[in-house]
Formats: C-alpha cells, structure tokens, sequence
C-alpha cells in the first residue's frame, strides 16, 4: 500500500493517516521502518513504533541554505491525534518573514531525541546552522552543545518576555 501511495506522490504522512483509517488504528498499520525508509528523509522507529519523523523539501533546503544564519526551533505539546511533539524549524528570509526549513515530530524530549532530530537536520542541509534560538528547555540545550558545537545557541526573547512577569513585580 505504501508503494502505491507513493507512486500518486502521497507522502508518508499522509499515507499513515490513510492506512490509519483504513485499518482502525496506527498501531494495525503494521509498517516497520524498511517499509517507509525510501519513503522520506528521515524516521527513527524502536520496536515497530514510530518515535521519530523529520521532513524537509526542497524548498525548505533552499531557504536554509539562502537564509542559514539563524534558525529557530520549538516543540509544542502533544497536540495531535497521535500524542506526538511537533517541532518545526524556523528561518528568517531579507524582508523579516518566517521561512520554514523542516518540521519533526517526536515521540518524546529527551535529550537523545533531540539530539537525533539536530542530527538528522545536519544530514539533511550538510552543516550546522550559526545562531539557533529555542526557549529554555534543557534538553534542547544539551543535545544543541552535543551536535551543534560551533553554533551559538541563544534564548527567545518571547519565551524570556512571557516567564519575566512571573518572576519580577513592578514598582506600580
């Protein structure tokens, strides 16, 4: 079934939510990770379950290599139908717009999921980014310091702005 998606140019996604519906349930698909590995850039599967999934297209390879200088990254809580985080990675283009370099979605955030996620990112563009920002989250940060070594990581000042209410009461 995956072949024939494929060849209708289905991607794998939405080729999981199909087999997803057809069989009552993403645990009855029944794929493993030789079954989509021709399918798209980057799965990271551990007994048969989906753990990870990284995507990029060409054009968001053309946006990191026209606008690498800094990325931005965050993962959003379990939002979705599968339990999953997704983690989209996130550029700026010469006119301030967002550009979108790639999107993830991980089973967990660990610092080891992170860590395969930046390193799937690398493999992907060839080379680390210059600046990556992501909010305050420790395991982003090791797992930063562990695949990105030259980059420099630096803080949201979003996420800074949001938590500083909380932690300093003004005069009035």
């Amino acid at each position: 079934m995956l072949d024939d998606l494929a060849n209708i140019n289905i991607g794998p996604v939405k080729a999981f939510n199909i087999m997803q519906t057809l069989y009552g349930g993403f645990d009855k698909v029944g794929a493993t990770k030789s079954d989509c590995k021709n399918y798209t850039r980057k799965i990271n599967f551990k007994d048969d379950t989906l753990k990870g999934l990284f995507w990029a297209d060409e054009c968001a390879k053309r946006n990191f290599y026209v606008f690498e200088d800094v990325i931005s990254f965050d993962a959003t809580y379990r939002h979705n139908k599968y339990n999953m985080v997704f983690v989209p990675f996130t550029g700026i283009d010469n006119h301030n717009r967002n550009v979108t370099l790639g999107a993830a979605l991980l089973g967990d955030e660990t610092p080891e999921t992170y860590a395969w996620l930046l390193r799937c990112f690398k493999s992907v563009f060839g080379y680390e980014p210059t600046v990556v920002v992501t909010d305050q989250d420790h395991a982003m940060k090791r797992a930063i310091e562990d695949v990105f070594p030259s980059s420099r990581h630096r803080l949201c000042m979003w996420h800074i702005m949001g938590k500083l209410s909380g932690k300093v009461q003004t005069p009035f």
